[in-house]
């Protein structure tokens, strides 16, 4: 696709995620990253939804250099004529207390990350740390969290599920896209998912309203499953650590070297022994795992994604911040968990 057309869709998406958010980040600062890609247009969202300044923090990594990101983003409000958009947007190439200092809101992005005591001692009392992704998946190397209890710096996550986002129902098209680049056709193949959680209902839940034969298993000893008959196996267990396939786990992986070596297996999320799953010559797809991570988000299929949850953890942001500005910490807490949109700490 053109790149100027895909910018310009974009920037469709961001608008109306905007505006059915009504995120509105006047007189608000905030301190994010400028990532590469889509993960550039949580600053540039920033900006549209009014925010008095936005620090962007950017540094190299495997997607780009610093100063190729900051291309990036000169080009885009430029092509799209974001030229006051682009005046609220200063780069930032290191952490520098001023700036942090001066935020309100401080998203747990991927460059932000991790958000230590030394950074969060450098923030003000007010200042307000939205997690862009639900509670439940907080990894405790992500953010100094009880650093941040003691100085009164409230955490709460994005609601993934509830309207306008609706983040979980993209994991049936994400399955259908893996599968397509391992060679099947998804229609009429037989598929195996492996998971507890909401990821794995939602990608069963996709299989069986378009006709595709599946079973989502969690325990193969307790409900035996001939391996022969099935094409893929799609590893989608965000929830729990325990091993999937691996010795010991739902699948042992010489079980499948011996009932069906050339069964698909495609992981998205999981405990899985990789090495021993490689070495038996069982087809492993991707190529590249993330372990304690999805191998692949929702950001594979499009921007869409990225850019609607990342806004939603910028609302979530402002909903805390301008509670923070007139409350203590408990009553922010307690007030912005009012929100639909808002996800608190389970007791």
């Amino acid at each position: 696709m053109n790149n100027n057309i895909l910018s310009q869709r974009i920037e469709k998406c961001a608008r109306g995620i905007i505006g059915k958010l009504e995120l509105d980040l006047q007189g608000l600062t905030v301190y994010t990253e400028i990532g590469s890609g889509n993960y550039a247009w949580t600053s540039i969202i920033a900006g549209l939804a009014n925010a008095d300044r936005v620090y962007a923090y950017t540094k190299a990594s495997k997607y780009g250099t610093a100063e190729e990101i900051a291309r990036y983003l000169d080009d885009v409000t430029t092509t799209l004529g974001m030229d006051e958009v682009r005046s609220r947007i200063r780069i930032v190439p290191e952490r520098i207390g001023k700036h942090v200092s001066e935020a309100d809101i401080i998203t747990n992005s991927g460059f932000i990350r991790p958000i230590d005591e030394q950074m969060i001692d450098m923030m003000k009392r007010t200042a307000v740390v939205p997690l862009m992704y639900e509670t439940w998946e907080f990894r405790r190397e992500d953010i100094a969290i009880e650093a941040c209890i003691r100085k009164g710096i409230p955490v709460l996550g994005t609601k993934e599920e509830v309207w306008p986002l609706d983040m979980m129902r993209y994991g049936g098209f994400l399955t259908s896209k893996l599968l397509f680049e391992c060679g099947l056709e998804v229609h009429k193949d037989r598929i195996l998912v492996i998971g507890k959680g909401r990821l794995a209902s939602n990608i069963t839940r996709f299989l069986d309203l378009n006709g595709i034969e599946n079973s989502n298993i969690r325990n193969l000893q307790a409900d035996p499953l001939d391996l022969g008959e099935w094409d893929a196996i799609v590893v989608a267990e965000f929830d729990d650590d325990s091993m999937t396939i691996g010795h010991g786990g739902v699948i042992d992986p010489e079980k499948i070297s011996k009932e069906n070596p050339i069964i698909q297996i495609v992981h998205i999320c999981g405990n899985i022994d990789e090495s021993l799953i490689r070495k038996l010559g069982l087809q492993l797809y991707p190529d590249h795992l993330r372990r304690g991570y999805m191998t692949v988000t929702a950001d594979y299929l499009g921007p869409k994604a990225t850019i609607e949850l990342n806004a939603a953890g910028l609302k979530v942001g402002e909903i805390m911040a301008r509670y923070r500005l007139v409350h203590d910490y408990e009553q922010t807490i307690e007030l912005s968990t009012k929100h639909s949109i808002v996800d608190g700490w389970s007791k």
